[in-house]
């Protein structure tokens, strides 16, 4: 897999960055390796493909603890960790979990100075925004943040907003996600109480978590991104960013996969991908039924596509025969 030592074993990261290349410039390009991870790829004016490697500001270390979907656990872990002040996010993959997670806090901290507050999605456009707009005003680079907090959150923070926490509880996900989300941890330079010192994202196994069969409830993503997520991060207690980055990224989206797994690890990880392929295929099928020709295509007008039937045209958008 690709690192620091520019070999050029990622498959998958190389056909999607290739493919992502090719539909922008609009023909098909090849490159036979890529500059080691980061990384920025461009085309030029002459539509020829480039990729350099880019420095980063520093390495970081981020050490992953594993915790027991137990609420009482970790409320205990959460009051000690939050003893001397700190601000911590607790990700949840639904909005119904995240409501519920945060009522459970909501009890179980009533009257102490832990501040609890709850943020997703599904909020009326308002509410949204006067959330969205407190979190920023609180765990923002330059937030007022509270003594003691707790952000109850869904992916809605996982991107675009720059939040920064000391610590972080996450429901298990893909992994890209999963870095993504830690990447809203010890964001900005700043004092931090000494038990929130250290990067540390503390990871929520999935309920019944045997290796072979673990299972991922309250979750909106595939079972088979899922479980490969889970065998290569259950065999970790640390990401080193962000040279580790690329050969996680490949060993659960490639083709390949690291050695070693039991009999029944693979038994399963075959069936799950039967599904994820068939459902990727319905998907694409669908897809393509609905795409529009391009706008030089000589049969434009007469191509089949089931959203363009006459009958859901009205009169005016009909073209004259």
């Amino acid at each position: 897999m690709a690192g620091k030592d520019g070999d050029n074993r990622c498959d998958f990261i190389r056909s999607r960055l290739i493919s992502l290349a090719s539909a922008y410039s609009g023909q098909n390009l090849d490159a036979p390796q890529i500059a080691p991870y980061p990384r920025i790829s461009w085309i030029d004016n002459k539509n020829e493909f480039h990729c350099e490697t880019v420095s980063v500001s520093k390495d970081i270390e981020l050490q992953i603890n594993w915790l027991y979907d137990d609420l009482d656990g970790i409320s205990r872990k959460l009051s000690d960790l939050l003893s001397d002040g700190g601000c911590v996010s607790w990700i949840c993959n639904t909005v119904n979990r995240a409501q519920d997670v945060y009522k459970e806090l909501k009890r179980r901290f009533k009257g102490s100075n832990i501040e609890i507050d709850l943020f997703h999605a599904r909020y009326p456009f308002i509410e949204r925004d006067i959330r969205e707009k407190r979190s920023l005003g609180r765990f923002g680079k330059d937030g007022k943040r509270p003594k003691q907090s707790i952000l109850v959150a869904t992916q809605v923070i996982e991107q675009s907003l720059d939040l920064d926490f000391d610590m972080m509880i996450s429901e298990l996900a893909p992994i890209d996600l999963i870095l993504q989300r830690s990447g809203r941890m010890h964001r900005h330079p700043r004092q931090r109480h000494p038990k929130l010192s250290e990067r540390i994202l503390y990871i929520i196994k999935p309920s019944g978590h045997d290796e072979a069969n673990p299972n991922f409830g309250h979750t909106v993503y595939d079972e088979w991104i899922m479980l490969r997520s889970w065998l290569s991060l259950s065999r970790i207690d640390k990401i080193k960013i962000p040279d580790d980055i690329e050969n996680l990224i490949e060993n659960v989206y490639g083709e390949q996969h690291d050695d070693g797994l039991s009999p029944e690890n693979e038994a399963r990880l075959n069936e799950l991908k039967e599904i994820y392929e068939k459902k990727m295929w319905e998907k694409e099928s669908k897809a393509k039924s609905v795409a529009l020709k391009k706008p030089d295509e000589e049969d434009l007008m007469n191509h089949w596509n089931q959203e363009l039937d006459e009958v859901k045209l009205s009169p005016l958008a009909r073209p004259e025969l």
